[in-house]
């Protein structure tokens, strides 16, 4: 039994579509079957390369091994792509710097007096306390995030526990460093007297307005949005080619090349199956939430 878990534990640590980490939310929904389906997708694409290794040296009049080689580009190297294009232009950083400009009792800035400074990531989950190292140099609040660049979506203030509501601060500017030298405004904010609470150690309303991490985001968004559009049109089409090319080689390939056509209609059959299954459940979701809305209206 040890040694299964041993084993068990060894292959989630080498999952390259898992995620090691202990404190990390748990996907839910959809979301938790993409990692299943890019391990699909590696299996696909591990199986094609046998494929084509065996059938290295065998006749075909048509281009099925082509079709094979550029299935394997289109599939986990295009995903690397869009998430490489995403994760480069998506304004993620490690160092964040808070610099207080007035207090509630008027006091000199430097006497700012903070619990913490809580940080939401790219999922708007708060980063685990454990993950962030906060220190105080006068008017200025650092947070490090131990684990690496997160992308802020909202942060909150949280007041300290002991000194009085005089020493809150209702006035800053929020910076943010890749590197904790050079620093980049990403918000500014003038907060009314009710946003910063007066009861001690309380956090303050999410501030999400006008962060400028959350527009540069958006930017993101949407390139990794048109590639991911491009490279699933690029997909369709070679599905659509791969498949003529699979019925023109009937009488040839099956007889010069078995391995390599039954491979290559087994898996067209495949995709086929699942495109069709997906179109159908897409109808049928929007046929229901059409039908529920006029229920409700009804």
């Amino acid at each position: 039994v040890q040694v299964l878990g041993a084993v068990a534990g060894a292959a989630k640590k080498l999952d390259p579509f898992g995620d090691s980490s202990e404190d990390a939310e748990r996907p839910t929904g959809w979301f938790k079957q993409i990692p299943r389906a890019l391990r699909c997708s590696a299996l696909a694409d591990a199986f094609s390369a046998f494929v084509l290794l065996e059938s290295f040296f065998d006749d075909c009049d048509q281009p099925l091994k082509l079709w094979l080689l550029g299935g394997m580009v289109l599939s986990l190297p295009a995903s690397c792509m869009v998430h490489s294009v995403v994760k480069r232009l998506r304004p993620s950083y490690q160092h964040y710097r808070l610099t207080a400009i007035s207090l509630r009792g008027g006091q000199d800035p430097s006497g700012m007096q903070l619990e913490r400074l809580q940080l939401y990531n790219q999922f708007e989950v708060p980063v685990s306390l454990g993950n962030m190292e906060q220190r105080q140099e006068g008017r200025y609040w650092y947070v490090t995030i131990r684990t690496g660049p997160e992308l802020l979506t909202k942060y909150q203030l949280v007041t300290h526990r002991f000194n009085g509501p005089a020493f809150d601060p209702v006035s800053w500017v929020l910076e943010a460093s890749v590197d904790g030298i050079d620093w980049k405004q990403v918000h500014t904010c003038e907060a009314t007297p009710r946003e910063v609470p007066v009861a001690r150690g309380q956090p303050t309303p999410p501030f999400f307005q006008n962060l400028e991490t959350l527009d540069a985001a958006i930017g993101a968004f949407r390139s990794g949005f048109l590639c991911e559009v491009l490279s699933s049109a690029a997909s369709f089409a070679w599905l659509v080619a791969g498949t003529l090319w699979i019925s023109d080689s009937t009488g040839t390939c099956v007889d010069s090349a078995p391995l390599l056509w039954y491979s290559c209609y087994l898996m067209a059959l495949i995709a086929w199956s699942v495109f069709g299954s997906a179109t159908l459940l897409l109808i049928m979701g929007a046929v229901a939430s059409a039908v529920g809305g006029f229920s409700l209206r009804g």
